[in-house]
């Protein structure tokens, strides 16, 4: 199972996914406000919960996280929302 992620700074999705035949299945797709998310303790609750309630016995292999900023050594800067 691969976690599919876009944090902008309208809205949090993220998706479970599995690979049929080279080709995504979604499974689950969830969006959040991203002005809910205002610090990264926020993002980790929504992102344990997430996992928690769609995530069964699978095992995640894989995870592909897009943000809306640059993104350098020290981490990621959201240029239009409220998480750095």
């Amino acid at each position: 199972m691969i976690l599919i992620g876009d944090m902008g700074g309208t809205n949090l999705r993220l998706a479970l996914a599995e690979l049929q035949e080279g080709k995504p299945k979604l499974y689950h797709q969830g969006i959040w406000p991203s002005r809910e998310i205002t610090t990264e303790d926020a993002f980790l609750q929504h992102l344990s919960t997430y996992l928690k309630e769609h995530l069964r016995e699978e095992k995640l292999t894989g995870v592909s996280l897009a943000v809306a900023g640059p993104v350098g050594p020290a981490g990621v800067t959201l240029t239009n929302g409220g998480l750095a």
